[in-house]
This record gives structure tokens, sequence and C-alpha cells, in this order.
């Protein structure tokens, strides 16, 4: 076996460098390309945060129920008990979950106006 005794930095000595991108901004030929900064995407004075909500389903040998949570705060419960079988089984599913976001999103805030739509989706 040969010895080798060149370092790292000798056998990618020979690489050219990189040069490094740049891009003027006043350039008016190039105008279409201009690279937008942070602060136009994003505007601090409109900084209205959203809120989170979050679907947990738990269940028990004996029941299954769905908490909706606002912000981390638990805002419905939803008792399984009250709808038919079709109905949780839809409401196990991804599209039941976010059926129930949606609704949240959209106003409802008892568990009566979430019976009452899911009628009409299933």
């Amino acid at each position: 076996m040969k010895n080798d005794t060149t370092t790292i930095h000798d056998r990618y000595s020979s690489v050219p460098e990189v040069d490094n991108f740049f891009y003027d901004e006043h350039d008016k030929k190039n105008i279409s390309g201009i690279l937008k900064q942070d602060n136009e995407f994003f505007n601090d004075e409109d900084n209205i945060p959203g809120n989170c909500i979050s679907v947990k389903r738990k269940s028990t040998s004996s029941k299954e129920d769905w908490y909706i949570y606002i912000n981390g705060e638990e805002f419905l419960v939803v008792k399984g008990i009250r709808f038919t079988s079709p109905e949780r089984e839809f409401l196990r599913t991804v599209d039941g979950v976010k059926f129930l976001i949606d609704g949240i999103k959209s106003g409802w805030k008892s568990v009566s106006e979430i019976k009452r739509q899911l009628k009409n989706k299933v």
C-alpha cells in the first residue's frame, strides 16, 4: 500500500473556485429576474396570527370522542355516541377531520350544527 502524505487541501486545491452569485438590482435590462426581499412578502403591520385548530380522536373499548382544540385550549368535545356508525366512520378518516376543522373555521360552535352538516355530507 502506498503511503499517501498529501492532505485534503492539497488534493482539492486544483479544483477551480466557484464564482459567488452576484445580482445587480439596478440593472434595467434584466428587470424580470429581480429577487424579492423578505420584507416584500411579509408586512409587519398586518401581522395577524391565525387560530391553530386541531382535532384529537380518543377511543376506548366503550366510547369514541373527538376533541377539538383552538390554540391548544379545548373548544368542543364531539361525543361519538351522538352519531351513527357511518358518520363515525367518516369522522375517522382524513376527510372527516378536515370536515371538522373547516366547520370550526366557518363558525360551527355546537355538536348539533356538526350533526346537521354531517347528514348532508354522508
